[in-house]
């Protein structure tokens, strides 16, 4: 929750939207497998892509703020900036 780099795992679809999976005894591991594995591998690509400080600063200055308001977003910055 106090993450300030986050999106949520359904941003990470074809057609971005928020998705829920929906469990049963009838629910087969492998289909979950088959459905997660790409959003998982796009989710860590994303989190490397921002992993370093100036690679934050950039997304940041690019008006972008994934999880955060855009207050957070400009305070963040300066406070990153001012490290």
């Amino acid at each position: 929750m106090d993450a300030h780099l986050r999106e949520r795992i359904g941003q990470f679809l074809a057609n971005p939207a928020d998705k829920w999976w929906e469990l049963d005894a009838g629910t087969k591991p492998i289909d979950l497998v088959t459905d997660l594995a790409p959003l998982l591998d796009a989710a860590v690509r994303f989190l490397q892509a921002h992993a370093d400080d100036a690679q934050l600063i950039e997304l940041w200055e690019s008006g972008q703020s994934p999880g955060l308001t855009d207050f957070q977003r400009q305070r963040f910055l300066r406070e990153l900036k001012a490290a």
